[in-house]
């Protein structure tokens, strides 16, 4: 692997070579790390100084580097201590990461302990279970969703710091919610996909609610999170006034969305952002742009949704041209900020403060 070392480039995913090298049994990890920072002022840059003239050059972002799942990134952490992010070592799923955790247990931040309370990753919440007494209120709440088994052991061992509102729709604390079915959150609970929830939600839909003005409150189920349940669908075809039809653009289950797809004529421009988070409705967004029934510009508007949705690359879109959209977008933005009167007053203050007139003054 050669790296030139005066391209550096400023996007994580582009100078992260931690995660996209191709590692050997032979590579050895560098012998020193030195931060370049009159190649790039970002400290987050690291790069390593070459052994010899034909030893290659290893650039990393320190938080990828933290966070990259492969033995010899682990290996260089542990060796190399100050490439090391607490923010990507507390992403790691590599077990072997554990003494890092335990090395740095003083320095996590709140911010820290609330991310490893969200994490799936079997390591970070076994170093989680060993420090519960870590864990604040809302680090708790988190966690009451997290559906991991570890998550579930913790909550189990901690009964009276469980937040049963967010608990009531995790699937996996059913067990646990159905030992204190007095602390249910009907709200919560209308998400929840566990199959025995489903049969208790539609034992109760009495509670079904579909005035906003009772939408939050614990004793009654908001029609907006029964309709974005994936395994409540054969609820709401049988009850198609509790359906919500822009919720329902979040439900990932096919029958939701052949729902939809035949009741496509009430979509428009304002189901967008809705629909482009579900990985079931890209195609449908494809169709409906074809059949100019929404606007491309609108679509653009959630380009960040839309490229992070799993399908994305799975649907057939001109990417070309989206692409095309995006960046008009961003220029019609910067010629707004640049060409503001503002701004031109003072080039032309500029420009006849240094010898010019208004008359030879030139954009």
């Amino acid at each position: 692997m050669t790296i030139n070392p005066t391209k550096i480039y400023k996007h994580q995913y582009l100078i992260n070579i931690a995660e996209s090298a191709e590692w050997t049994a032979d590579d050895q990890p560098p012998a020193s790390l030195i931060s370049m920072p009159f190649l790039n002022p970002h400290e987050n840059y690291v790069i390593t100084s070459p052994v010899s003239a034909d030893s290659p050059y290893f650039i990393a972002y320190k938080y990828g580097l933290s966070k990259h799942s492969h033995d010899r990134a682990v290996e260089m952490l542990t060796n190399n201590t100050q490439l090391v992010d607490l923010h990507g070592i507390i992403r790691n799923p590599n077990p072997k990461i554990a003494p890092l955790l335990d090395k740095y247990l003083e320095q996590f931040k709140t911010t820290h302990w609330l991310r490893m309370c969200r994490s799936n990753h079997k390591v970070i919440l076994e170093f989680l279970e060993k420090h519960t007494d870590k864990i604040n209120d809302n680090n708790w709440r988190q966690l009451s969703g997290n559906e991991h088994e570890i998550a579930i052991r913790i909550l189990q061992k901690n009964p009276h710091k469980i937040n049963y509102d967010v608990l009531s729709g995790n699937p996996s604390g059913f067990e646990i919610m159905k030992q204190h079915m007095n602390l249910i959150n009907w709200n919560y609970f209308a998400g929840n996909t566990h199959p025995d929830a489903i049969r208790i939600i539609e034992q109760n839909l009495e509670l079904v609610c579909t005035d906003a003005y009772w939408s939050d409150v614990p004793w009654k189920m908001d029609y907006c999170t029964l309709s974005q349940n994936p395994n409540a669908f054969h609820i709401l075809f049988e009850n198609p006034h509790f359906i919500n039809f822009k919720c329902l653009m979040y439900n990932p289950s096919p029958s939701a969305l052949a729902y939809i797809e035949a009741n496509a004529t009430q979509i428009n421009n304002s189901h967008v952002p809705y629909l482009v988070n579900n990985p079931n409705g890209l195609s449908l967004i494809e169709k409906l742009l074809k059949q100019e029934q929404i606007s491309e510009d609108v679509v653009m508007r959630y380009y960040s949704d839309l490229v992070t949705n799993p399908a994305f690359f799975d649907v057939d879109l001109d990417y070309q041209e989206l692409s095309k959209e995006c960046s008009k977008i961003i220029y019609n933005e910067l010629l707004e900020k640049a060409f503001h009167p503002s701004r031109v007053s003072r080039w032309l203050d500029y420009h006849c403060e240094n010898g010019g007139t208004p008359e030879d003054f030139e954009m």
